[in-house]
């Protein structure tokens, strides 16, 4: 007695599904390919990726392209060989799209955390000229350049940052510790006070008190901050920054 089935096999053609189907004793009437939708399994959030990072994955794409190797196969064998976690993960998903017909552009725009509009778009641009590895040369070039950037602000701002760490914890501890018993000597003298003495008081008693209040206001001012920074909607940030006297003009010298 006859039956009919519908299901999925997994084979990498029609004949060998065929073949596989015959082998079972199921002889199919029609065979479609079924969709293939590969969502991200990294977090583009949690797991971000360096420039540094890109520009060596970029660079080493461009030169397995450039010898010959199929891009499917050349991003298998960075996942493959790369020792970053994330990065691994999003070639893995990327090479597996790639196999299934997906331009890398297309698989590279699922992370945009970590791949920008700009090189998306070079990319595409590449795939659409047919010179993507030298596209991916480019883009690596300009990486190194931001990765270099990035360097040389963080070391520059270690110092103002120590400085600034230290008179902060300089000020909390006046504030917490040496006002508060200046505060009882003043009392005990029953002289009218300045009002800059009278604020520093003040200040002095609302952080004893609501420490926890400062402190969760402060987390949450840099956390905004940074979500803030991280949006397209902060571009004007970068351009304000480039006028400002003196940080301005450090950005500048960076940059050249």
């Amino acid at each position: 007695m006859l039956k009919r089935l519908d299901g999925t096999i997994e084979a990498e053609s029609e004949t060998a599904a065929i073949r596989q189907l015959g082998n079972l004793g199921v002889y199919p009437l029609t065979i479609t390919e079924a969709p293939v939708d590969h969502q991200p399994r990294v977090s583009p959030i949690r797991h971000c990726v360096s420039s540094r990072a890109l520009a060596d994955m970029s660079r080493q794409l461009a030169d397995l392209l450039n010898g010959g190797v199929p891009l499917a196969n050349a991003l298998s064998l960075i996942s493959q060989q790369t020792e970053h976690r994330a990065l691994r993960e999003v070639m893995t998903e990327v090479a597996l799209g790639v196999r299934d017909g997906q331009a890398l552009s297309e698989g590279l725009s699922r992370y945009p955390p970590n791949f920008s509009p700009l090189f998306i778009s070079m990319v595409k641009a590449g795939e659409a000229g047919g010179n993507l590895d030298a596209v991916l040369t480019r883009l690596a070039d300009v990486l190194d350049g931001e990765a270099e950037l990035k360097a040389k602000v963080a070391s520059a701002l270690v110092y103002p940052l120590v400085v600034l760490g230290i008179g902060l914890v300089t000020i909390v501890v006046l504030l917490t510790y040496v006002v508060p018993k200046l505060s009882t000597l003043f009392a005990e003298t029953g002289q009218s006070l300045p009002l800059s003495t009278r604020a520093l008081l003040a200040a002095s008693e609302s952080l004893s008190q609501w420490w926890w209040a400062w402190l969760g206001g402060i987390v949450i001012g840099l956390g905004g901050v940074r979500m803030g920074l991280a949006s397209t909607g902060w571009a004007f940030v970068d351009r304000l920054t480039w006028r400002m006297p003196l940080w301005g003009e450090l950005i500048r010298k960076l940059d050249a």
